[in-house]
């Protein structure tokens, strides 16, 4: 959620799958709360060389791993306010079988730039330029640091637990408070 805060006073945002694919990076994985606390969701991948871009990293779909990730979903947030409103979009895009994580992972985020920001509010570009492993490029530290270690700016209220859990994938907000929660004025 904080990376989505972030984006709110841009008017563009380019996503680079052409950097290195690390093992633990937060390109396949995303964290949501469970009944029993957080819960993190990793999409499986065929195993590839080092330093191979993520976008040639293909999905390993003999793990069943779309319908877990679903059901997961559905039964953390089935009882979510917003929950109803956007599900079968999410449904069908995780149902969808791609080959490529880049091809998935753009799918989702493209999705959920959608329900937040206004057609003509952000422009979302794809980008090829392959970033070299040893190069000290803020935008893959940015990535690689992931929400699960940045701090979230936005609380609200959440499915279970009377406490706020931070550092959740987006769709945590968009469950439980909707989109236009994250346009409200903050203090």
């Amino acid at each position: 959620m904080s990376e989505m805060l972030s984006l709110k006073e841009q008017d563009s945002v380019e996503i680079n799958f052409a950097f290195p694919f690390t093992k633990g990076n937060a390109m396949n994985r995303i964290r949501i709360l469970a009944a029993s606390g957080p819960l993190l969701l990793s999409i499986p991948v065929k195993k590839s060389p080092a330093n191979t871009p993520i976008s040639q990293i293909q999905i390993d779909h003999e793990q069943k791993w779309q319908n877990q990730h679903w059901r997961s979903i559905t039964s953390a947030y089935g009882k979510a306010p917003f929950f109803v409103y956007f599900k079968d979009e999410l449904e069908h895009l995780f149902a969808r079988k791609t080959e490529g994580l880049a091809e998935f992972t753009f799918s989702i985020m493209e999705w959920t730039l959608k329900q937040y920001f206004p057609k003509d509010r952000l422009s979302v570009n794809l980008s090829g330029e392959f970033l070299e492993p040893s190069r000290n490029n803020e935008d893959l530290k940015w990535i690689e640091k992931s929400s699960f270690e940045a701090g979230s700016l936005l609380e609200y209220r959440q499915v279970f637990g009377s406490e706020f859990v931070p550092n959740l994938s987006v769709i945590d907000h968009l469950f439980c408070s909707g989109p236009n929660d994250f346009w409200k004025p903050r203090n």
